[in-house]
Protein backbone atom coordinates (compact mmCIF):
# COMPACT_ATOMS: atom_id res chain seq x y z
CA UNK A 1 0.00 0.00 0.00
CA UNK A 2 1.18 3.43 -1.07
CA UNK A 3 1.22 6.23 1.65
CA UNK A 4 -1.91 8.15 -0.56
CA UNK A 5 -3.82 4.42 0.47
CA UNK A 6 -3.72 3.07 -2.53
CA UNK A 7 -3.27 -0.76 -2.91
CA UNK A 8 -0.16 -1.58 -4.72
CA UNK A 9 -1.09 -5.86 -4.18
CA UNK A 10 -4.01 -7.26 -3.09
CA UNK A 11 -3.19 -9.16 0.01
CA UNK A 12 -2.22 -12.93 -0.69
CA UNK A 13 -0.94 -15.70 1.76
CA UNK A 14 3.03 -16.50 1.75
CA UNK A 15 4.14 -20.03 3.85
CA UNK A 16 7.19 -19.56 5.68
CA UNK A 17 9.71 -21.31 3.65
CA UNK A 18 12.55 -20.31 1.57
CA UNK A 19 11.10 -20.27 -2.00
CA UNK A 20 8.41 -17.96 -1.47
CA UNK A 21 9.53 -15.46 1.01
CA UNK A 22 12.70 -15.28 -1.25
CA UNK A 23 10.08 -14.47 -3.96
CA UNK A 24 8.64 -11.38 -1.65
CA UNK A 25 12.20 -10.33 -0.85
CA UNK A 26 12.91 -9.89 -4.69
CA UNK A 27 9.79 -8.44 -5.33
CA UNK A 28 10.67 -5.77 -2.51
CA UNK A 29 14.17 -5.09 -3.69
CA UNK A 30 12.94 -4.67 -7.56
CA UNK A 31 10.59 -1.69 -6.25
CA UNK A 32 11.45 1.82 -7.51
CA UNK A 33 10.88 3.46 -4.04
CA UNK A 34 11.76 2.23 -0.66
CA UNK A 35 9.27 -0.32 0.76
CA UNK A 36 8.86 -0.62 4.70
CA UNK A 37 7.51 -3.61 5.79
CA UNK A 38 5.35 -3.45 8.97
CA UNK A 39 4.81 -6.74 10.83
CA UNK A 40 2.63 -7.26 14.14
CA UNK A 41 3.59 -9.35 16.88
CA UNK A 42 2.44 -12.64 17.39
CA UNK A 43 4.85 -14.81 19.69
CA UNK A 44 6.85 -16.75 17.46
CA UNK A 45 4.98 -17.11 14.19
CA UNK A 46 6.32 -14.01 12.75
CA UNK A 47 9.67 -14.40 13.87
CA UNK A 48 10.56 -16.80 10.51
CA UNK A 49 9.93 -14.06 8.17
CA UNK A 50 11.19 -11.44 10.14
CA UNK A 51 14.67 -13.27 10.29
CA UNK A 52 15.04 -14.09 7.00
CA UNK A 53 13.81 -9.88 6.12
CA UNK A 54 15.97 -8.94 8.44
CA UNK A 55 19.13 -10.80 7.31
CA UNK A 56 18.87 -9.15 3.87
CA UNK A 57 18.87 -5.77 4.99
CA UNK A 58 14.96 -5.02 4.41
CA UNK A 59 13.83 -2.29 6.32
CA UNK A 60 10.95 -3.93 9.19
CA UNK A 61 9.60 -2.64 11.75
CA UNK A 62 7.78 -5.05 14.40
CA UNK A 63 4.80 -2.97 16.09
CA UNK A 64 2.76 -4.43 19.48
CA UNK A 65 -0.01 -6.35 18.50
CA UNK A 66 -1.80 -4.70 21.84
CA UNK A 67 -1.09 -1.32 19.44
CA UNK A 68 -3.04 -2.44 16.58
CA UNK A 69 -5.39 -4.06 18.39
CA UNK A 70 -6.30 -0.44 20.20
CA UNK A 71 -6.52 1.07 16.55
CA UNK A 72 -8.47 -0.97 15.32
CA UNK A 73 -11.26 -0.47 17.91
CA UNK A 74 -12.25 2.38 16.33
CA UNK A 75 -14.10 0.27 13.70
CA UNK A 76 -18.06 -0.21 14.51
CA UNK A 77 -18.21 -3.92 12.93
CA UNK A 78 -15.11 -6.03 13.13
CA UNK A 79 -14.52 -8.94 10.70
CA UNK A 80 -11.09 -10.08 11.29
CA UNK A 81 -9.73 -12.00 8.68
CA UNK A 82 -5.74 -12.22 7.40
CA UNK A 83 -6.69 -10.11 4.36
CA UNK A 84 -8.02 -7.37 6.17
CA UNK A 85 -5.44 -7.77 8.86
CA UNK A 86 -3.07 -7.17 6.40
CA UNK A 87 -4.44 -3.95 5.53
CA UNK A 88 -5.64 -2.92 8.64
CA UNK A 89 -1.48 -3.29 9.18
CA UNK A 90 -1.01 -1.00 6.23
CA UNK A 91 -3.31 1.63 6.88
CA UNK A 92 -1.36 1.84 11.08
CA UNK A 93 1.51 2.16 8.89
CA UNK A 94 0.61 4.53 6.85
CA UNK A 95 -0.75 6.72 9.87
CA UNK A 96 2.48 6.31 12.39
CA UNK A 97 4.93 5.67 10.02
CA UNK A 98 7.14 8.83 11.62
CA UNK A 99 6.93 6.41 15.15
CA UNK A 100 7.89 3.37 13.59
CA UNK A 101 11.53 2.07 14.84
CA UNK A 102 13.44 -0.22 12.66
CA UNK A 103 13.60 -4.08 13.90
CA UNK A 104 17.36 -3.71 14.82
CA UNK A 105 20.14 -6.66 15.99
CA UNK A 106 19.75 -6.36 19.44
CA UNK A 107 16.15 -7.23 19.56
CA UNK A 108 17.49 -10.68 18.77
CA UNK A 109 19.71 -10.77 21.79
CA UNK A 110 16.45 -9.45 23.87
CA UNK A 111 14.29 -11.83 21.67
CA UNK A 112 17.01 -15.15 22.32
CA UNK A 113 16.59 -14.14 26.08
CA UNK A 114 12.97 -14.08 26.60
CA UNK A 115 12.92 -17.56 24.48
CA UNK A 116 15.39 -18.86 27.04
CA UNK A 117 13.11 -17.50 30.05
CA UNK A 118 10.23 -19.16 28.94
CA UNK A 119 12.53 -22.39 28.78
CA UNK A 120 13.86 -21.80 32.15
CA UNK A 121 10.73 -21.27 33.70
CA UNK A 122 9.23 -24.35 31.85
CA UNK A 123 11.67 -26.68 33.53
CA UNK A 124 11.84 -25.12 37.02
CA UNK A 125 8.23 -25.51 37.30
CA UNK A 126 8.94 -29.98 35.84
CA UNK A 127 11.70 -29.90 38.82
CA UNK A 128 9.06 -28.60 41.31
CA UNK A 129 6.87 -30.56 40.40
CA UNK A 130 9.05 -33.30 40.49
CA UNK A 131 10.49 -32.47 43.80
CA UNK A 132 7.14 -32.67 45.38
CA UNK A 133 6.50 -36.39 43.75
CA UNK A 134 9.79 -37.54 44.95
CA UNK A 135 9.31 -36.02 48.60
CA UNK A 136 6.10 -37.84 49.18
CA UNK A 137 7.25 -41.05 47.53
CA UNK A 138 10.16 -40.94 50.57
CA UNK A 139 7.37 -40.33 52.80
CA UNK A 140 6.40 -43.34 52.13
CA UNK A 141 9.88 -45.42 51.51
CA UNK A 142 12.12 -42.89 53.78
CA UNK A 143 10.53 -40.43 56.04
CA UNK A 144 12.92 -37.67 57.30
CA UNK A 145 15.28 -38.86 54.94
CA UNK A 146 15.60 -35.11 53.55
CA UNK A 147 16.26 -33.80 57.51
CA UNK A 148 19.78 -35.52 57.67
CA UNK A 149 21.16 -35.16 54.18
CA UNK A 150 19.96 -31.35 53.67
CA UNK A 151 22.77 -29.27 53.01
CA UNK A 152 23.15 -25.59 52.19
CA UNK A 153 26.32 -25.84 50.11
CA UNK A 154 27.54 -27.27 46.88
CA UNK A 155 24.22 -29.12 45.13
CA UNK A 156 21.45 -29.49 48.16
CA UNK A 157 19.63 -32.30 46.05
CA UNK A 158 22.30 -34.32 44.86
CA UNK A 159 23.65 -36.04 47.73
CA UNK A 160 19.34 -37.07 48.56
CA UNK A 161 19.03 -38.45 44.97
CA UNK A 162 22.68 -39.89 45.28
CA UNK A 163 21.86 -42.03 48.18
CA UNK A 164 17.91 -42.63 47.67
CA UNK A 165 19.67 -44.04 44.23
CA UNK A 166 22.27 -46.28 46.84
CA UNK A 167 19.95 -47.60 49.27
CA UNK A 168 16.53 -47.80 47.81
CA UNK A 169 14.44 -48.09 50.69
CA UNK A 170 15.20 -48.22 54.47
CA UNK A 171 14.02 -52.37 54.56
CA UNK A 172 17.63 -52.50 52.46
CA UNK A 173 19.16 -50.64 55.68
CA UNK A 174 17.26 -52.30 58.09
CA UNK A 175 18.98 -55.82 56.57
CA UNK A 176 22.16 -54.47 57.62
CA UNK A 177 24.19 -54.08 61.04
CA UNK A 178 25.13 -51.23 62.63
CA UNK A 179 28.69 -51.86 62.00
CA UNK A 180 28.15 -52.96 58.31
CA UNK A 181 25.87 -49.89 57.27
CA UNK A 182 28.02 -47.18 58.70
CA UNK A 183 31.19 -48.61 56.97
CA UNK A 184 29.57 -49.09 53.86
CA UNK A 185 28.07 -45.71 54.24
CA UNK A 186 31.16 -43.99 54.77
CA UNK A 187 33.08 -45.69 52.18
CA UNK A 188 30.17 -44.60 49.70
CA UNK A 189 30.72 -41.18 50.89
CA UNK A 190 34.10 -40.62 50.83
CA UNK A 191 34.06 -42.41 47.22
CA UNK A 192 31.35 -39.86 46.29
CA UNK A 193 33.00 -36.69 48.18
CA UNK A 194 30.55 -36.06 51.14
CA UNK A 195 31.89 -35.40 54.13
CA UNK A 196 30.63 -36.64 58.15
CA UNK A 197 30.37 -39.78 56.63
CA UNK A 198 30.12 -41.82 59.70
CA UNK A 199 27.95 -39.35 61.62
CA UNK A 200 25.36 -39.40 59.04
CA UNK A 201 25.67 -42.87 58.51
CA UNK A 202 24.32 -43.74 62.18
CA UNK A 203 21.62 -41.12 62.23
CA UNK A 204 20.62 -42.64 58.80
CA UNK A 205 20.45 -46.24 60.55
CA UNK A 206 18.91 -44.97 63.91
CA UNK A 207 16.19 -43.39 61.46
CA UNK A 208 15.65 -45.94 59.23
CA UNK A 209 15.15 -48.46 62.46
CA UNK A 210 13.06 -46.43 64.12
CA UNK A 211 10.57 -45.12 61.26
CA UNK A 212 7.11 -46.77 59.95
CA UNK A 213 6.94 -47.39 56.38
CA UNK A 214 4.26 -47.33 54.35
CA UNK A 215 5.59 -49.44 51.14
CA UNK A 216 7.93 -52.70 50.84
CA UNK A 217 10.97 -52.93 49.03
CA UNK A 218 9.10 -54.53 45.88
CA UNK A 219 9.54 -54.11 42.41
CA UNK A 220 6.97 -51.42 41.54
CA UNK A 221 8.75 -49.35 44.80
CA UNK A 222 12.01 -49.53 43.09
CA UNK A 223 10.97 -48.00 39.35
CA UNK A 224 9.07 -45.60 40.80
CA UNK A 225 12.37 -44.28 42.56
CA UNK A 226 14.12 -44.27 39.92
CA UNK A 227 11.37 -42.60 37.91
CA UNK A 228 11.01 -40.13 40.64
CA UNK A 229 15.45 -39.92 40.76
CA UNK A 230 15.44 -39.00 36.78
CA UNK A 231 12.55 -36.28 35.84
CA UNK A 232 13.96 -33.86 38.59
CA UNK A 233 18.12 -34.75 37.86
CA UNK A 234 16.91 -33.70 34.22
CA UNK A 235 15.22 -30.86 34.98
CA UNK A 236 17.70 -29.43 37.27
CA UNK A 237 20.71 -30.28 34.26
CA UNK A 238 18.52 -28.53 31.98
CA UNK A 239 17.72 -25.52 34.00
CA UNK A 240 20.85 -24.45 34.99
CA UNK A 241 22.36 -24.97 31.69
CA UNK A 242 19.77 -22.93 30.60
CA UNK A 243 20.22 -20.25 33.12
CA UNK A 244 24.20 -20.61 31.92
CA UNK A 245 23.53 -19.61 28.82
CA UNK A 246 21.43 -16.47 29.66
CA UNK A 247 23.85 -14.83 31.08
CA UNK A 248 26.42 -15.37 28.93
CA UNK A 249 23.92 -14.05 26.35
CA UNK A 250 23.44 -11.06 28.95
CA UNK A 251 26.86 -10.28 28.76
CA UNK A 252 27.79 -9.93 25.29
Amino acid sequence: MEHTGKVIVKPYEIKHNHVEVDMLIKWIRNQKDMVLVVMESTGHYHYPVLKELYGTGVYVSVVNAYLLKKYDDTEIRKVKTDKKDAIRIAKYSIEKRHSLTRYEGNDEKYRDLRFLSRQYNQTVSIRVNAKVQLNNLLDEIMPGIQTILRTTTGKPNKILYDFVEEYEHFDNIRAKSEKGFIEEYSNWAKKKGYRNGAIKALKIYELAQNSITTRTADSYTCIAVKSCLQVPREAEEASNAILTQMQTLHTL
